[in-house]
């Protein structure tokens, strides 16, 4: 049975970052999650740091990634990872639009690593035991 929701007005704000974003189709990625809402459950646009490297000093670009910061007075949004958690048992439908949307990577992540990173414990989560293979739907644009 499709989800109803209501749109939050923070997650509405990374969908019109989504639809602002700069060198893949942010409009009709915002238009196609907004007419699919029963595929997802969440949605962010972020851009990765960069890895850090053992035995160095930690620097800040290791840790938060500032590009999207020298870029914003151009007006241009420089993200690139588009993170969708999904809706159980609307996996499929989510991943068929998604790849529409030609991202260079499109992986699942499983419920293990998914709730570790929302800082969440899959063990309370367990609407996603029919496929926890498929939690976050993780896209990625060169």
């Amino acid at each position: 049975m499709p989800c109803v929701k209501e749109i939050t007005e923070p997650q509405n704000l990374f969908l019109r970052l989504i639809g602002l974003a700069g060198h893949f189709n942010g409009p009709v990625i915002e238009a196609d999650l907004r007419n699919h809402l029963a595929c997802w459950r969440a949605a962010i646009l972020t851009r990765p740091a960069s890895a850090r490297i053992e035995g160095r000093p930690v620097r800040l670009n290791n840790q938060i990634d500032l590009i999207v910061l020298r870029d914003l007075p151009q007006g241009f949004v420089n993200l690139d990872s588009l993170f969708l958690l999904s809706e159980p048992g609307f996996q499929d439908q989510l991943e068929a639009m998604a790849r529409t949307w030609q991202p260079d990577e499109c992986i699942w992540l499983d419920q293990a690593e998914s709730f570790h990173a929302m800082g969440a414990a899959a063990v309370k989560n367990k609407e996603w035991t029919g496929d926890q293979r498929r939690v976050i739907l993780q896209l990625w644009w060169d």
